[in-house]
């Protein structure tokens, strides 16, 4: 019985500890107008039309 006890703490403390915790270090996905390659093309276009 004392097995089951444990098992239902892990889930119900562990999981949404784990689910916290891959929340906050997933890394964000980065716009495709703020990657350095657009910014670099952006800069150059801009240098183009002066």
């Amino acid at each position: 019985m004392s097995g089951w006890i444990v098992l239902g703490y892990v889930v119900v403390i562990g999981l949404p500890l784990v689910v916290i915790v891959a929340v906050t270090c997933w890394p964000e996905r980065i716009p495709k107008d703020r990657t350095v390659q657009a910014i670099r093309a952006r800069i150059e276009d801009e240098d183009q039309e002066r």
